[in-house]
């Protein structure tokens, strides 16, 4: 009985020890498969851990890239913009653009909002700005709004931060990102960034018609003239937009103009772009208001606010949008000029020229007997000749 419990107590012991060897050999094991680069972290100072996540990153552990970015974050409370932080908060940036994180985009959209704001490190806002749009998101992007808006009413001068900005805004952009953008272009906020500001809208431009045309209302006539001639030279508006943009300037320009009303130069300028730009987009839906506009043009004409080749050029874009009404409206105007012949005040040239190509190219037979009566009187013969020509090409 005596050997029985000394072999029990035995058994026990060696049970015990062989269960103290197993947990031992368990627990160093759990222990060698921590990585070295988060014992690194815990344990080093920031360069190490800023080395620590270069190592983290090569085995694509973004998950403990987030917790870094989360300790430089909570770190800038402390230290500020600490240059060896900043090299830490950059480097969890830098590798955010990789990729490596694609599953955790709301993660790292959030963290990368954060340190935008947090860190006022330019090479840390320019490395955000250039990897926001792998993680989009709508609160970041108004940031970006907020951050360029500010810049514009403080007057700040431009640095590679608002250049990143603006470009980000080229793919991230909505509807306030244009306006900022085109509000900050038309009123040479930038001189030195015009070519990036139009490409950065410009891309925007086919989401924001009604921006384009609130601002259009909005401005004085001087900066209409700006808007319009934005649009005009700038290749990545459609043109749709150029015409409907063009007509609602014409509109404004020509709006409640009487015999007596005072016209500024800027006014007839609008008027003849906007006129130029219906024509060269064929924006027939500005016809009506087109051909309504010749009383005001000729009426500019006759007091010398216009001179005879805008006058010319402004019945061609008239008559390249025409509706039925402007063959008849262009032929009473070519009896007036008859008859002014007829009374030895001959018409400039080039403004009867137009008048008659403008008809010969519509073709309306309403026409006929102006054109036919020119070539009695004694106009030049390449008026004649022209007034020919036209009648060739009426419609019967």
């Amino acid at each position: 009985m005596k050997r029985i419990i000394i072999f029990s107590k035995k058994v026990a012991v060696f049970l015990l020890s062989a269960a103290c060897t197993v947990f031992s050999a368990f627990a160093q094991d759990a222990v060698q498969k921590i990585p070295s680069y988060r014992i690194e972290f815990v344990r080093g100072d920031l360069a190490a851990k800023t080395h620590s996540v270069k190592e983290a990153a090569s085995v694509g552990d973004c998950a403990f890239v987030l917790s870094a970015m989360d300790f430089a974050l909570e770190s800038h409370k402390t230290l500020g913009d600490d240059e060896e932080l900043n090299l830490l908060a950059g480097e969890c940036v830098r590798v955010f653009s990789t990729g490596i994180g694609l599953s955790f985009d709301k993660e790292i959209s959030l963290k990368l909002g954060d340190a935008f704001r947090t860190f006022s490190s330019a090479a840390i806002k320019t490395a955000v700005l250039e990897t926001l749009p792998m993680f989009p998101s709508a609160a970041n992007v108004s940031m970006v709004n907020a951050y360029v808006s500010q810049k514009m009413q403080d007057g700040s001068p431009s640095d590679a931060v608002l250049v990143k900005a603006v470009e980000s805004l080229k793919i991230l952009g909505n509807g306030n990102s244009f306006n900022i953008l085109f509000i900050a272009d038309i009123l040479d906020v930038w001189p030195e960034l015009k070519d990036t500001l139009s490409d950065s809208y410009g891309a925007l431009a086919k989401d924001s018609e009604k921006e384009i045309l609130n601002i259009l209302s909005a401005v004085p006539v001087e900066k209409k003239l700006v808007v319009l001639d934005k649009m005009n030279t700038n290749p990545q508006i459609s043109k749709k937009i150029c015409g409907e943009v063009a007509e609602n300037a014409l509109s404004e320009a020509i709006y409640n103009l009487g015999e007596d009303s005072e016209i500024s130069s800027e006014q007839i300028a609008l008027q003849l772009l906007s006129l130029s730009t219906i024509a060269q987009t064929k924006w027939t839906r500005a016809a009506k208001l087109a051909t309504d506009s010749f009383s005001a043009i000729r009426m500019e004409y006759e007091k010398n606010l216009v001179t005879a080749q805008e006058f010319a050029m402004a019945i061609t874009n008239i008559a390249a949008v025409a509706t039925s009404d402007t063959g008849q409206v262009l032929s009473s105007y070519l009896d007036f000029l008859n008859k002014s012949t007829e009374q030895n005040k001959a018409p400039v040239e080039a403004v009867v020229l137009s008048v008659i190509n403008a008809l010969g190219g519509l073709g309306d037979k309403s026409a006929f007997d102006y054109l036919l009566y020119v070539t009695y009187l004694d106009y030049p013969e390449t008026v004649t000749t022209a007034a020919r020509e036209a009648l060739a090409k009426l419609k019967w």
